[in-house]
């Protein structure tokens, strides 16, 4: 995995689609940790098994790529989605929310897969789990695509795209002093620029 800048890899240029394209997989974590969970871990676990079959049923279906902490609770998760398209990665990680913890996945000028790996410093360093922090970078190494990595704090979701090139985010998050700064506004969105390929970005306060 490269080391990107700005100013990296100036003449390919990278587009994230928007979520509501159809994938070729969908990444999910699955719970098991008793301490993250000291109740309600079975009503969790239920939700994603919603989740999985609503994602695998859809238009003829998304494949699942799924993290489990264990054995265990890989076996569990096994049991739990029989008959759907599920790949298992046994990787450690914290938090769930894979939205905001794992790799965007981006397409390069040739249409391919190309993960780009961000910062994540638990929302702010409101939660920090062990395993959240480098879980991008796992992911990125577990699958060995080209990928580029950007040394600024980005949550997954606080960027929103419509896949054209138009992008919406916070203030209050992206700019926060606990995440890209001390960058400048100017600073962050030729960045994203850069990394996703936007071309226009929105600003809420």
């Amino acid at each position: 995995m490269s080391t990107a800048g700005p100013e990296s890899d100036a003449r390919e240029r990278y587009l994230l689609p928007a979520e509501w394209s159809l994938h070729e997989a969908c990444w999910l974590a699955w719970p098991s940790s008793a301490p993250l969970w000291p109740s309600g871990l079975a009503r969790a676990q239920r939700c994603v098994i919603d989740l999985c079959k609503a994602i695998a049923g859809r238009d003829g279906g998304e494949r699942i790529e799924l993290l489990v902490q264990d054995p265990p609770a890989e076996a569990q998760a096994r049991e739990a989605l029989a008959g759907l398209p599920v790949v298992t990665r046994r990787l450690p990680f914290g938090d769930i929310w894979m939205r905001d913890t794992a790799p965007l996945f981006v397409h390069d000028s040739g249409g391919r897969v190309s993960p780009c790996g961000f910062a994540f410093n638990g929302w702010g360093e409101k939660y920090s789990y062990p395993g959240d922090a480098d879980l991008s970078s796992r992911i990125i190494a577990e699958l060995g695509l080209p990928a580029r990595a950007f040394p600024a704090v980005l949550e997954g979701g606080a960027v929103e795209v419509d896949g054209a090139g138009l992008a919406m985010t916070t203030r209050s998050c992206v700019l926060n002093s606990n995440r890209g700064g001390p960058r400048t506004t100017e600073e962050l969105e030729k960045l994203l620029r850069e990394a996703l390929g936007i071309r226009k970005l929105l600003w809420l306060d």
